[in-house]
């Protein structure tokens, strides 16, 4: 029996990840894999939540993440595709509901994204606990 990959949830598109190599990366030469997260794109129509890695070497970050507009809620690397799965599945609503009420606005400098930010911090707070990290 196959499981459905893609859905949507309240105007969300929800991308399952197909396999671990989705979100589990280990360039050559670097010591430990890349850092796992789901991503959420606000800014795309539909917004878009998914499970992948990250794509750059080091500290630097993408500009829409950068600027809030794509949202990352780090998990384990080395979770299990199960796992993963179902805290996607359990955030999405969360999820669905943060790009309801995503907008943009001028800084002074950039467009940057405006979100409740509580709720993004309820939404890492469960990734955290489907995958029984502990943040101090």
């Amino acid at each position: 029996m196959s499981q459905i990959l893609d859905f949507e949830v309240d105007g969300l598109h929800v991308q399952l990840p197909k396999a671990r190599k989705d979100y589990l990366c280990q360039y050559p030469g670097r010591e430990n894999p890349q850092g796992a997260y789901l991503q959420l794109r606000l800014s795309a129509e539909p917004p878009h939540l998914c499970a992948t890695f990250n794509g750059e070497v080091g500290t630097a970050v993408p500009e829409d993440v950068y600027h809030g507009h794509t949202l990352r809620f780090d998990f384990p690397c080395d979770a299990r595709l199960r796992d993963v799965r179902e805290a996607m599945k359990k955030v999405a609503p969360m999820c669905a509901e943060l790009a309801r009420g995503y907008d943009t606005r001028f800084d002074g400098q950039s467009m940057v994204g405006v979100y409740d930010r509580a709720l993004r911090d309820r939404i890492q707070e469960e990734v955290d606990h489907a995958f029984g990290v502990e943040r101090w």
